[in-house]
């Protein structure tokens, strides 16, 4: 749903509970998956909102190049 260089919001009807770490892969549309850790900080009726752990350098720049081409094209 939202994603920022620390972190997202996941649409999920699983059963999340808060401190939760996870092993999270997500697709970007610039072709690549992206593979982190994640730990969730807080559930919400229709998802969770998780905070990356432990992100490589190099995925950290491309999810931040990421996002910050998405704001520039608004």
């Amino acid at each position: 749903m939202s994603l920022s260089k620390g972190g997202c919001f996941l649409n999920t009807s699983a059963d999340l509970d808060a401190g939760l770490d996870l092993n999270l892969v997500f697709p970007l549309p610039v072709e690549r998956m992206i593979s982190t850790r994640a730990r969730v900080l807080h559930r919400f009726a229709d998802g969770a909102r998780l905070e990356f752990t432990k992100t490589p350098p190099e995925t950290e720049a491309i999810v931040s190049s990421y996002v910050h081409s998405q704001l520039a094209t608004r």
